[in-house]
């Protein structure tokens, strides 16, 4: 904001682009997108919502857009790009010579580019965010058309127009998307507060009433983030293990710990269990990817089988269920826990290479993505 309104300010905006930078190395190529991108927009609109943007002359659009190169470039942008690579590159090449190529692609690749153009998950129509703002913005979103109102009302003024690009842009980036979540325009909130906290101004116009609003709102914001931080610091140190799944996973870990060997995942691993028991997990897409792999001995006798029970069989001949049901023979029922799900931990015997191979139907195919945890 300093570096937009105050023209003789020529230094090298660092917390401009280090905001950007963390919004780079939490989302990646989105969070340049959702930050770079409004900034543009706000340059460019403010040389042609007034007269001239930093004399009050009337000027031509050749004068304008010669004006928005120079505000453009007074932003340091090759720096500011230069900047934000120094966090997230270095990153991307350890990944790269740790894990492999295909993991920084899918990264890159899969978690910007594939969901918002293909959205093959949390798929939704392009008003989802106007369905679905109101209730997660509650209890600001009753003000937030008013806000909009008022952002357009004062576009001229920069800190207005700024807000509103910001908050309109990101819903509408996502809106695009193919892939929608709640969480996606989490972004925009902070706009859409200042917005919605400037219409009570103009909805409670005298004074008694406008300072008991005020007073209102304040109390309602200290209430809440008292009752975020009373959850934070004294809820969730107390029940953390059950509201995570960390418990369950422990006691996991207690009982392979005894009797140390291999843990193989049933079915992909959730992230809670991969940072408790540790990763990279071995994992088998199907049962009989499993008896497969014990005869030929990549899964030995000893080695634990972990099955969270939404895999064990309803009915036979399902691709993703461990079918048949694990017999006593062949698997010894080590432990029953909850965790992130309920979960089951078998150990394999030696019986277990004596069954067949179940001709159970193949699972489909795997997307080059699907071999990584990305999320």
């Amino acid at each position: 904001m300093r570096q937009r309104t105050d023209p003789p300010l020529r230094k090298f905006p660092w917390e401009l682009w280090l905001g950007v930078a963390f919004a780079v190395a939490a989302k990646g190529p989105v969070g340049f997108i959702i930050t770079v991108l409004p900034m543009s927009l706000e340059i460019f609109f403010a040389a042609f919502l007034s007269l001239q943007p930093d004399t009050g002359e009337p000027r031509g659009v050749k004068y304008k857009l010669g004006w928005i190169l120079r505000e453009g470039w007074r932003m340091a942008p090759i720096r500011g790009v230069l900047l934000c690579s120094v966090g997230v590159v270095p990153w991307y090449i350890a990944a790269g010579l740790t894990v492999n190529w295909d993991f920084v692609r899918a990264v890159v690749i899969y978690q910007n580019f594939t969901r918002f153009f293909v959205g093959f998950d949390h798929l939704q129509p392009w008003w989802m965010y106007l369905q679905s703002i109101w209730a997660d913005m509650l209890p600001l979103s009753l003000l937030i058309p008013f806000g909009l109102y008022y952002g357009f009302r004062y576009l001229r003024e920069f800190r207005w127009r700024v807000l509103l690009l910001w908050a309109v842009f990101t819903v509408a980036f996502f809106s695009v998307s193919a892939s929608k979540q709640s969480k996606y325009i989490l972004p925009a909130a902070p706009a859409f507060a200042m917005l919605a906290l400037a219409a009570v101004e103009l909805l409670f116009r005298t004074e008694n009433l406008h300072r008991f609003v005020r007073k209102l709102v304040s109390g309602v914001a200290v209430f809440f983030i008292g009752l975020f931080a009373l959850g934070v610091f004294w809820w969730l140190p107390k029940h953390h293990e059950t509201f995570n799944g960390s418990g369950g996973l422990q006691e996991i870990k207690d009982a392979v710990a005894k009797a140390p060997a291999p843990v193989v995942s049933f079915q992909w691993p959730r992230s809670m269990t991969l940072y408790c028991l540790g990763a990279p997990m071995p994992y088998v897409r199907s049962s009989r990817e499993l008896y497969q792999k014990i005869h030929d001995g990549v899964i030995k006798p000893g080695d634990y089988i972990l099955v969270p029970e939404r895999f064990l069989p309803v009915a036979d001949q399902e691709s993703d269920k461990f079918v048949p049901a694990p017999s006593k023979l062949a698997f010894e029922d080590v432990l029953h826990v909850t965790a992130e799900e309920p979960m089951r931990l078998y150990r394999v015997r030696p019986e277990a290479a004596m069954l067949p191979v179940p001709e159970t139907p193949e699972p489909a195919k795997l997307e080059w993505w699907q071999q990584f945890d990305t999320d």
